[in-house]
């Protein structure tokens, strides 16, 4: 949801499945940077997470990260992006996703 001009803020909710699954929910606020290619949106992002694994303990992230956002019509694009996640023990996460976005 954008806030003003190129700011915005935005939530989401998703799992890591693996050895130690996890659920995330997590808000963020985000900018848009300046391109001179219409199709092509860079981004960077910072926030809280919140994260419950399979054992039920409860875990609290920043996260940051950033990526673009390839916009294959006027409403609808692929996102490709990093997030990193600090937490205390066993140390950082980092992902690579590849989503779909709307506008």
């Amino acid at each position: 949801m954008a806030v003003k001009g190129p700011l915005g803020v935005g939530a989401e909710f998703g799992a890591i499945a693996g050895h130690d699954s996890v659920a995330l929910a997590s808000i963020n606020a985000y900018g848009t940077l300046p391109t001179s290619n219409a199709r092509i949106q860079p981004f960077v992002t910072a926030g809280y997470t919140a994260g419950l694994n399979i054992a039920g303990t409860e875990g609290h992230y920043v996260n940051a990260g950033g990526g673009m956002i390839y916009w294959i019509s006027r409403h609808a694009g692929v996102r490709f992006e990093y997030w990193g996640y600090a937490r205390p023990k066993p140390g950082p996460i980092h992902l690579f996703r590849v989503g779909v976005s709307f506008r």
